[in-house]
């Protein structure tokens, strides 16, 4: 029976005091405390709207934040968030101590998400990389502790949430291979399962369900090491349940779903080669060996047990395994196409054996939902093989089809109104091993301590960010270097510039000429990369000098750091693979002026102070305009030639050239410039040209301008020819890429 947290509280100090006065044993007292588990956390309509205005009231204090007052100062803003920060810990743990359990839910809830809040300020005011992973990694790693200690749903929702942002965004950054992000997301969400299961919540095993169906998704639709069997490990999952277990339908929902998709696609009756398509999956064991194994002992564990049973749960595992069968089969048989063609319809009985299970399942325990699923997956197949055959047996062949379906459906329905052999509900069982009870047991008494532990650890990490961050700004020498911003906005930290530099993307030779290297000390290369690329965060380094306009000028990019001079440490990857980060690249402004930055973006006289360590590591101090004047640059049109194809470009050389270039019109083209002296501007006919082009420059670049009216002659293609150098060329549009002659 389950007895409110303050009576709980008591019997726990009593029980304690009998054991340590020998009245009963520790055996006794953890049967005891186990009879009378705590009583149901806080739930109806009242506290789940309250606890979506904790998350509306987070989401205003946020767009505070992202104001970004620059006349409070570093220090100011900080001193804010970090008070904020303090105010809500406190108020949760005196709320904790008067035993108010609906306030302290609500108040380490917004506790949780004033850590965030205190995470992105920092980024904030020391302009870190926008949408880092990391920071939501640490948001979610910094509120597991209120998670493990706590145990209440709404903050392992939060969590759980958390915790697929951060997956998402780590997906979306080209991960490496391997299987790291997926063991990681696991252990993250493990908790929360764990805890779904000790006090059966069946909403909170849906959560964790759908964050598992997430990472398959995410992952598995680009073939980053998802195992085939992590599909239909829900359905196994499910299988392992009690008859009638409410935690199982998550699992089954989840587990038919993906498992269904699997089958239709293999049983797809025109494309006998689609098994192409999963040739990346051949490699899991090599890549993700844990997932896989982990996956494999799941399904069958399930098949083995389905042996004993009689029930629904005996079809899931079954489908399972036979799907996961197939599937292996489909992808590293022979090729055979008996054994495709024998594969493919093996696939089509198990969709059908699929539809009569949820159907068996919906009479069974009286439910509507699996009844409707299984329809909608049979007229799912049945369009989709519809598509496949109706040519084959024509118009009257499918109108009979369709006949005795359509008979079929109206019997389902009478049938389902006449349903019966209902199973009863199981009693959802605690999993609650003797070994972790007994830790919980030890936990408990210091759980006020382990709260305040938590604070502290989360103070002391905004405290490091601060010190970690500003180190840079507060010990680097100040060097300036030219930037390409553009002008997006993100919710958690304000208008904010990306900032793009000439040395932060390589070019193809570049490219190649680092991969080799590294891969030349560190063996061969991951299946699957055929470009030999450089892992994501892998350290390069780039040296560079001061000219005498004051900037900086990069040198020759490499693996290991110089030995003298002044250099950026970097982190190959990042957003595109040719992108090098320095943890330079996100300036945040003031709300409203992120369009002046784009502004001078368009024209390249945007500069960017920067703070760099001796060991290269840097940080932004602030963006300036370019104080030195533009003076014109002489030039003149390239007559008798034309762009042969899409793209503006810097040409430096004839190869290049050649291949970017046509004669005019079929006419004699002029002499072919010499690129010793001079440098061709490529612009593609659509920039509406004015009637007067002008070229400007000073020691640091090149800008090209039109102005006046547009007229017929000025439409079409533009080919400048300007002096040698290799100072970057901007047009109305913003920087113009040097031309590669390998391009």
């Amino acid at each position: 029976m389950p007895l409110p947290s303050k009576l709980r509280d008591w019997l726990e100090r009593e029980t304690r005091l009998w054991t340590s006065e020998g009245l009963i044993g520790e055996a006794q007292r953890e049967r005891l405390l186990a009879r009378y588990p705590t009583a149901g956390q806080p739930s109806g309509m009242a506290f789940a709207l309250r606890s979506l205005g904790v998350i509306v009231l987070f989401a205003a204090l946020m767009l505070v934040v992202s104001h970004n007052w620059e006349e409070l100062g570093r220090g100011g803003r900080m001193g804010m968030i970090v008070g904020l920060l303090i105010g809500l810990q406190g108020l949760a743990f005196a709320l904790h101590a008067r035993r108010s359990e609906a306030g302290s839910v609500l108040a380490h809830l917004a506790a949780g998400l004033g850590v965030g809040a205190a995470i992105f300020m920092t980024g904030q005011v020391y302009h870190l990389d926008a949408h880092a992973p990391n920071a939501v990694l640490a948001w979610c790693l910094a509120s597991l502790p209120f998670v493990l200690l706590l145990d209440w749903t709404i903050l392992h929702v939060v969590h759980l949430a958390l915790a697929c942002v951060w997956l998402g965004m780590k997906a979306s950054g080209n991960p490496p291979p391997g299987e790291g992000f997926q063991l990681v997301f696991l252990a993250l969400t493990a908790p929360s399962a764990w805890a779904g299961y000790r006090t059966p919540r069946a909403p909170l095993i849906g959560v964790v369900a759908l964050a598992y169906a997430f990472m398959v998704i995410t992952l598995g639709s680009q073939n980053w090491n998802m195992p085939l069997a992590a599909i239909v490990t829900p359905l196994a999952l499910a299988a392992l349940h009690p008859a009638g277990s409410r935690l199982a339908e998550s699992w089954r929902a989840v587990g038919f779903l993906a498992t269904a998709v699997l089958m239709l696609f293999i049983g797809d009756l025109e494309n006998l080669r689609a098994r192409t398509d999963f040739a990346e999956w051949a490699r899991i064991w090599k890549s993700a060996p844990v997932l896989t194994g982990a996956a494999l002992a799941v399904v069958a564990l399930a098949a083995a047990r389905s042996l004993r049973l009689k029930d629904g749960r005996r079809n899931d595992a079954w489908m399972a395994a036979g799907a996961l069968a197939l599937a292996e089969l489909w992808l590293n048989g022979t090729g055979h196409p008996a054994e495709i063609s024998l594969v493919k319809a093996g696939a089509n009985l198990g969709t059908l054996a699929m539809v009569a299970s949820l159907l068996q399942l919906g009479l069974n325990e009286g439910r509507l939902r699996p009844y409707l699923a299984s329809g909608a997956l049979f007229l799912l197949w049945l369009g989709w093989r519809y598509a496949n055959i109706h040519e084959a047996v024509g118009y009257l062949g499918m109108a009979a089809v369709f006949a005795v379906l359509g008979v079929a459906l109206f019997a389902l329905a009478r049938l389902w109104r006449a349903r019966s052999e209902r199973a009863e509900r199981a009693d959802e069982a605690a999993f609650r091993p003797a070994w972790a009870e007994s830790l919980l047991a030890r936990l408990r008494p210091r759980a006020t301590s382990l709260l305040i532990a938590t604070y502290a650890v989360q103070l002391g990490v905004i405290g490091w960010m601060v010190w970690h961050h500003g180190q840079p700004l507060r010990e680097g020498r100040r060097f300036v270097v030219r930037c390409e911003p553009v002008d997006p906005r993100d919710l958690a930290k304000g208008d904010y510039v990306i900032l793009g530099y000439p040395f932060g993307t390589l070019n193809r030779a570049e490219l190649d000429a680092l991969g080799q290297a590294f891969w030349a000390t560190e063996g061969t290369p991951p299946p699957g990369d055929r470009r030999k690329d450089l892992p994501e965060d892998i350290f390069v380094y780039l040296p560079f000098t001061v000219g005498a306009d004051g900037l900086a000028r990069p040198g020759k990019l490499g693996l290991a750091a110089p030995s003298d001079g002044p250099y950026l440490r970097g982190y190959a990857g990042g957003r595109r693979r040719r992108d090098i980060r320095f943890g330079i690249e996100a300036f945040y402004v003031k709300e409203g002026t992120g369009r002046d930055y784009e502004k001078l973006m368009r024209t390249g006289l945007l500069l960017a102070e920067i703070a760099v360590l001796p060991n290269g590591r840097a940080g932004l101090v602030e963006l300036k305009a370019d104080p030195e004047p533009l003076m014109p640059l002489p030039f003149r049109l390239v007559r008798g030639w034309e762009p042969a194809g899409w793209g503006d470009w810097v040409i430096s050389d004839a190869e290049s050239f050649k291949r970017l270039t046509s004669r005019a019109n079929g006419g004699e083209p002029a002499d072919m410039p010499d690129f010793t002296k001079h440098r061709v501007v490529l612009i593609r006919e659509g920039w509406v040209w004015k009637s007067r082009v002008t070229v400007e420059a000073n020691s640091g670049l090149v800008r090209v301008r039109s102005e006046g009216e547009a007229t017929e002659e000025s439409r079409k293609s533009h080919l400048l020819l300007i002096p040698a150098g290799d100072t970057p060329v901007y047009g109305p549009r913003g920087r113009i890429d040097e031309a590669e002659p390998e391009e």
